[in-house]
C-alpha cells in the first residue's frame, strides 16, 4: 500500500468513531420512551428484584412511606430473624431491630425520602439474629410514583467485611481496627493508635473520621457496645462483669454508652433478646 493510502486509512481510523456508527446514541427523549414502553409492558416491576437473590453477599429491601418492608431478598429476611420474605413483609425496623438501631435506620429513611437524594455507601451497624452486630455499607435511594412523589425507599447493603471492592479507604486502618477489637478490655489511647497507623495524631483523627464517619474515640465506644451486645445475648456474666470485659470503667459507664447507641439499657436489651428466643 502506498504511503499516501496508508496515511488516508490512518486518518480515517482516527477521525471516524465506529462505535457511534454501529451503536448510535439515542436522543434522551427517545431513550426515555423506549425505557417507559418496556416497563409498561413488563407490568410486574417486582420481578426485576429476583435477580438480586443471586448477588453474593448482598442484601436488599424496599420500604413504603410508613417504613414497612414490602420486598426483600432471603439474606435480608434471615438477617432479620426470618426465613423468607413473607416473614418480614409489613414489619418495620422497630419490629425487627433494637430501638437504637431502629431509630437510626428510620431517620436515614426519612432523610432520603424528604430530600429526594440518594444516600451512598453509608456505614452503619446491623444486628444479626444471633445478636452479633457488624458494620455494613448501605446505599438507599428514594422511590417515586408516576406523579413524581416519593413513596418509599429501596436499599442495598453489604457486610463491610465482604465488600472488598469498596474497602480501599478502610485498608490503611485495618491493623488499627484489629488492634481495637483484640484489646477491648484494655485502655485504648488514640495517640497510640495514631502511632500504630504511622500518622500524626491530627492526620489520623482527620482521616479516620473521613472514612468511618466518626472520631476514633467514638468508634472505640461503638465496638465495645457491639461486643457487649454479643455477651448480653449469650447470657453469660453479670452486666458489671461484661462492662469490665469490654473496656468500660464500670457498669454505669456501659449503661450510659449503651443507652446512647442502642436506645435501651443493657438490662432491657438482655430481657428483650431473651423474649425473642422464647418466641
Amino acid at each position: 500500500m502506498a504511503g499516501r493510502e496508508k496515511s488516508a486509512v490512518k486518518a480515517v481510523g482516527h477521525s471516524v468513531n465506529f462505535r457511534r456508527i454501529f451503536f448510535p446514541r439515542r436522543p434522551t427523549v427517545e431513550a426515555h420512551r423506549v425505557q417507559q414502553e418496556f416497563f409498561r409492558e413488563l407490568g410486574d416491576a417486582a420481578a426485576l428484584l429476583r435477580i438480586l437473590e443471586y448477588a453474593p453477599d448482598l442484601m436488599y429491601f424496599v420500604k413504603n412511606a410508613r417504613g414497612e418492608i414490602v420486598a426483600c431478598n432471603r439474606d435480608f429476611a434471615r438477617r432479620m430473624g426470618g426465613e423468607t420474605e413473607a416473614d418480614v413483609i409489613g414489619k418495620t425496623a422497630y419490629d425487627l431491630c433494637p430501638l437504637g438501631l431502629a431509630e437510626q435506620y428510620t431517620q436515614d429513611d426519612r432523610t432520603v425520602m424528604h430530600s429526594g437524594r440518594d444516600l451512598i455507601n453509608h456505614m452503619e451497624l446491623n444486628q444479626a439474629r444471633d445478636g452479633e452486630l457488624n458494620w455494613f455499607l448501605t446505599t438507599k435511594v428514594p422511590l417515586r410514583n408516576r406523579d413524581g412523589r416519593v413513596v418509599g425507599v429501596a436499599a442495598i447493603t453489604r457486610d463491610i467485611g465482604k465488600a472488598q471492592q469498596v474497602l480501599a479507604p478502610y485498608d490503611e486502618f485495618e491493623p488499627v481496627v484489629r488492634h481495637i477489637r483484640e484489646h477491648l478490655g484494655e485502655s485504648l489511647s488514640v495517640p497510640e493508635l495514631a502511632r500504630r497507623a504511622g500518622m500524626s495524631l491530627s492526620r489520623f483523627e482527620r482521616r479516620f473520621k473521613r472514612v468511618y464517619g466518626m472520631p476514633p474515640s467514638q468508634f472505640i465506644v461503638r465496638v465495645r457496645v457491639n461486643e457487649a451486645c454479643k455477651r448480653l445475648t449469650g447470657g453469660k456474666g453479670s452486666i458489671a462483669e461484661i462492662a469490665r470485659a469490654v473496656g468500660f470503667y464500670d457498669q454505669s459507664a456501659l449503661a450510659r454508652a449503651f443507652a446512647q447507641i442502642m436506645g435501651v439499657s443493657p438490662t432491657a436489651y438482655r430481657k428483650g433478646e431473651r423474649r425473642k428466643e422464647l418466641g
